[in-house]
This record gives structure tokens, sequence and C-alpha cells, in this order.
């Protein structure tokens, strides 16, 4: 990779107007970019790197024309991660999903440091609406797209922010599945972001299936709780999940995976078995074999072992 220019074009400067910038990712010969963790080396192309809105929406289209499937997923990294530690869980989770479209990291500024948690919280109010006016591009240039939002974590907040922005504007129509994984926000912002964005879209999300899944056992959902004194979106259990109308709930507490529990949607094979027939065939809750179970009126479904 070159470091010197992918710092200075992917880093965490937050520039007004933002210098969007796009790349392609392509592995070094004799390594092998598959498996459950990716390591090998890998470098961004062309050497020119395409800047700007008018450039970078070009790139896109050319990439996905190229796919077998006509499949744009956007992928929205969390808290205290870089680029490159972004591209590598998108590469590895996308070859445990055998996903044959194509994969667009969005690399918001994070400062990729635990101490630099409400700069990360600066950065994804930032760079939100910078995604916004990008997928209302990419939206309105190509009817045809099937377009997918996956966000982690923190950048949940962005996903949000960019909905509401898009559903406003009708071409959100066309973004069909969206997941939210172990979210870090406040629950009823939560709530209220998610209300809005319905409202904009009125009668019109029959089409849609839109995800989140929690965890009780998400120990650094459990440190933003305590910096928020509030539950968080991601957070889970029986009595804590969070549940909303035209989203289904997964309860994923019985899912091990990094020490912090923060990462089971990446790393646990069953979370990404079971993503993997969200965005590849649409497949709601009750049709892949999860234990439904009730919340007052509301049901929330539970992923097991």
């Amino acid at each position: 990779m070159r470091k010197p220019e992918f710092a200075e074009r992917f880093g965490t400067a937050r520039l007004d107007p933002p210098p969007l910038t796009c790349g392609r990712i392509q592995f070094i010969e004799g390594h092998n970019p598959a498996g459950p963790a990716f390591r090998s080396p890998f470098q961004i192309a062309p050497l020119a790197l395409p800047k700007g809105i008018d450039a970078c929406g070009r790139f896109v289209r050319e990439a996905v024309a190229s796919m077998p499937a006509k499949h744009l997923l956007i992928y929205v990294h969390g808290y205290r991660n870089s680029l490159d530690s972004a591209i590598r869980t998108a590469v590895a989770w996308a070859n445990g999903l055998k996903f044959n479209g194509t994969i667009l990291v969005w690399g918001w500024p994070s400062e990729d440091a635990v101490n630099r948690y409400a700069r990360d919280e600066d950065g994804v109010r930032w760079s939100a609406p910078n995604l916004a006016e990008f997928l209302s591009r990419i939206l309105s240039e190509n009817e045809s797209l099937r377009v997918s939002l996956v966000s982690h974590s923190m950048g949940s907040r962005i996903a949000l922010a960019v909905l509401e922005t898009i559903f406003k504007e009708r071409s959100g129509q066309r973004v069909d599945t969206v997941i939210f994984a172990a979210a870090d926000e406040d629950q009823a912002v939560f709530i209220s972001s998610w209300r809005r964005a319905l409202q904009a879209l009125a009668n019109q999300m029959s089409r849609h299936l839109s995800t989140l899944y929690a965890s009780s056992n998400d120990w650094a959902l459990e440190f933003s709780e305590k910096r928020h004194e509030g539950p968080r979106a991601g957070s889970g259990g029986v009595s804590r999940i969070l549940t909303l109308n035209q989203m289904e709930s997964i309860d994923a507490s019985a899912l091990t995976a990094d020490i912090l529990g923060h990462s089971y949607f990446f790393e646990h094979s069953k979370a990404v078995e079971d993503a993997a027939k969200i965005l590849t065939d649409r497949t709601n809750a009750d049709g892949r074999g999860l234990e439904r179970q009730m919340l007052g009126e509301r049901q929330f479904w539970i992923l097991k072992e």
C-alpha cells in the first residue's frame, strides 16, 4: 500500500469542502484474500485516485457493471477503525457472505484510538451529509441498481442520518436492505430518527427489509452506556432489546466473538450466515429459522450459537 498517499487521501482530516476520494482494492499477487481473518497485503488503485463526487460516481458505476450481481453494499464502519481495518473487515466478511456484488467501504475519519471517542463522535457528524450526498447521486444515476446499507457500532449514526435524508428525497426507496449491527447510538435518538425516516417514506416500506442486531454481552456498548448514562440501540437481552416498527430486531447475545463481544456480526459464523440470507435472498427473520419471542406487543428473534 502506498502509505503517504493513502494517509493523505483517506486520513482523519475533516476538510471543507470534503475531498471525496475513491479507489479499488487490489490484492498483491501471490497472496490469498480468502479466510475469516484477512491479513494479506493490498493496495489502492488506480495510481491517480479519482477525486470528487462526479469522478467517484463514475468509478462506482464501472465497478458495479463489472460484477455478476448489480448490487451495491455500502459498509459504514464504527469507532476506533482506520480505513485499513475497515477494508480488512469488509473483505473477510464478504468472503463469508459469498457476496457477488460490489462492496463500498465508506471511510469516515476515525482517529482509531481508544481515548479519541469524542473526536470520533465529531467525525460521524461531519461525514453523514457527505455520504448522503454521494449516495443520492449514485441512486439518481443508476435506476436499476439494488443498494444495501450496513453499519456497525458508531457508524449507525451515519446510516440513520443518511436514511433520513435520502428517504425525504424519495430516492431512498431503492435502499431496500438496511442492517444496524451493534449500533452505538442512544436508544431514544435511534427511535426518533427511525420514526422520521419512516414518515418520509409514508406507506412505501413494504419492499424494505431492515434489521437490528443487538447483544447483552457487548462490552464496548457497556462502556458507551456508562459514558452516555443510557442504553444503546445495540444493547440486547430479552428485557432490553429495542423493537421498532418496520424493523426486525435480532438478539445475538448467545454468540461469542472478540474479547469485547462487539464484532460478533462479522466474526461469528452464525451471524454471517444470517446476514447472508438477508443480503442475498432478502429473507425475513421468520424465514431464517430464528426463534421468535414477544416483548409486550412487539416481537423479536433470537440468534442461537
